[in-house]
């Protein structure tokens, strides 16, 4: 499922809420692409990715000019 520029924003600004740092380890750079949301697998319970819980999204994250 695509993510929109508000979904985007949602992404970094809870990033920056954990303390999570903006540059790249790798090359130092702070220009990110997000990718799709990803459905994580499911239990067959409904359990998600964490045990009994509701299930999370996952998103791909890269720097633009490494992820070139």
């Amino acid at each position: 499922m695509p993510i929109d520029e508000t979904q985007q924003e949602q992404l970094f600004e809870w990033l920056r809420s954990k303390g999570v740092r903006p540059d790249c380890p790798a090359c130092g750079r702070e220009k990110w692409k997000v990718g799709d949301i990803i459905a994580p697998p499911s239990a067959p319970g409904g359990g998600g990715t964490k045990l009994g819980g509701p299930p999370s999204r996952l998103s791909k994250l890269c720097v633009r000019t490494a992820a070139t």
